[in-house]
């Protein structure tokens, strides 16, 4: 069992530095946990390659496990949590219209919206707007999200969108009567004993975040959010805006997958996580959770759990859970430096979700 499982840790470190040899990432950082036992934690590559798009760096600066990195959406799987705090407080109803929370949804064509709806991408909002371009704080964006024109009726259809979770994290900030970032301080990363997860980890570039995009009018995004939404609402929203390191990362998911506790200390009921993670979309494709995706192949790879759950994030990051197993994988990568456009990443994240089903499935 042990010459298989090295087999199998092997096939990761193959998988991940043929992806930083092909240019899909220049650097990586993997973890992968089975209940209590870590599988495998490895680095590879660099946490920051070039100076601009054109440009390598004479002394790159090397990935390793103590990296932090942009975790784009998967801001929103945390943002989904805290929803669920307080859902489980009795401080919002899953099914609540959002203007009960929120005034500016009381405008008429977002007076059905619901919290479920936001959560689960059933709102009806359009995937994203570049309110960047002309608006530059929290609140103008978030009273924009609300003037936005609605795509399709609430729960009729799945449209993952950026604006949902704009909306959830003024609707924690508003019910809380905390900054977003200060309630998720103070109700889950203090708890939880999380070192490296926080918005706005740097005010200046820092050899320990990896750096993503060599943006226009910005230069190389570096120890900043790379969302330009994020950016212009001052580094803290809802949906976007995150910093963590695996380690972290992977004390969050043992959380989730203890049933909301870690280490002594409980954040959640068993009951809150269990909705969490239970479809909530019906027949409506793609599979949702509360803040979290349901099984997709595509980048969860052929052998996941039926149960399975996760999150990506625009700048290479993943969350893949597997409760049934207990299981873990995280990937974190800066695919988007020096620039966004490049190789598919979901296939990489798929051959990773495949090695750990079969670390455990050999274990």
């Amino acid at each position: 069992m042990v010459f298989l499982r090295e087999a199998l840790t092997d096939q990761v470190d193959l998988v991940l530095s043929r992806a930083v040899a092909e240019g899909i990432f220049p650097g990586a950082v993997v973890h992968i946990q089975q209940g209590g036992t870590v599988l495998k934690r490895a680095a590879y590559g660099y946490a920051m390659l070039y100076a601009d798009q054109h440009t390598r760096l004479e002394e790159p600066i090397p990935a390793d496990g103590e990296t932090i990195f942009d975790l784009a959406s998967l801001t929103k799987a945390v943002t989904g949590t805290a929803v669920m705090r307080l859902v489980e407080d009795g401080l919002i109803a899953l099914d609540a219209p959002v203007h009960t929370y929120l005034e500016e949804f009381s405008r008429q064509d977002k007076r059905p919206i619901t919290v479920r709806h936001l959560l689960t991408h059933t709102s009806g909002l359009p995937s994203g707007r570049p309110f960047f371009r002309h608006l530059h704080d929290a609140e103008t964006i978030v009273r924009a999200v609300a003037h936005v024109r609605p795509a399709g009726r609430p729960g009729e259809q799945v449209i993952y969108s950026d604006l949902n979770f704009i909306a959830a994290g003024a609707l924690v900030s508003a019910v809380s009567g905390l900054p977003l970032d200060r309630f998720l301080e103070t109700w889950l990363f203090a708890p939880l004993g999380l070192r490296h997860t926080r918005y706005r980890p740097h005010g200046s570039p820092c050899r320990g975040v990896a750096a993503t995009e060599d943006q226009a009018g910005r230069g190389m995004v570096w120890g900043v959010v790379h969302d330009e939404n994020a950016h212009a609402m001052g580094g803290v929203s809802g949906h976007a805006g995150l910093f963590s390191s695996v380690d972290d990362l992977a004390i969050f998911c043992s959380m989730l997958l203890n049933k909301g506790m870690y280490g002594g200390t409980r954040v959640l009921q068993p009951a809150t996580v269990q909705e969490m993670f239970t479809v909530q979309t019906g027949s409506l494709r793609p599979e949702r959770g509360l803040g979290w995706q349901g099984p997709d192949p595509s980048w969860m790879g052929s052998m996941l759990a039926p149960r399975a759950f996760g999150h990506t994030g625009f700048t290479g990051t993943s969350i893949l859970l597997d409760p049934d197993r207990q299981l873990s994988a995280i990937l974190l990568t800066n695919r988007v430096h020096p620039r966004r456009t490049g190789p598919a990443l979901a296939p990489v994240r798929a051959a990773v979700a495949d090695a750990a089903a079969a670390l455990k499935g050999k274990d």
